[in-house]
């Protein structure tokens, strides 16, 4: 059985059960697309980081169910886990750090317009 984000494939037949993660993952894609080209409204774009944030903490927990449930459905395939499972949590800590980056920025730019 191998597990990808957009199908199961379990050597006779595909199942998108796992669909959900794929979505997931090009929302949190698209979005963080969009946030990286609106740099005009950083208001915006720290809460778009907040709920790309959540989404891809969301896709882990759900890979995890996945993780869990999966291995019961066809208990003589193994279920395993391929490098590119990382690749979620090095968003999470990139994401994050772009956060605190556009906060600094925007007190930054307050800071300025009060010396004004």
């Amino acid at each position: 059985m191998e597990v990808y984000n957009l199908y199961v494939n379990s050597g006779t037949s595909y199942s998108l059960i796992t669909l959900p993660l794929f979505l997931i993952q090009l929302v949190s894609v698209v979005l963080s697309v969009y946030t990286i080209t609106s740099y005009a409204n950083r208001r915006n774009q720290m809460r778009l980081c907040t709920l790309i944030l959540i989404l891809l903490v969301g896709w882990h927990l759900l890979a995890t169910v996945f993780f869990l449930v999966l291995p019961d459905a066809d208990k003589q395939e193994s279920f395993g886990l391929h490098g590119f499972a990382v690749l979620p949590l090095v968003s999470i800590l990139l994401t994050y750090l772009a956060k605190r980056a556009i906060r600094a920025d925007e007190e930054l730019v307050r800071s300025a317009d009060r010396i004004r």
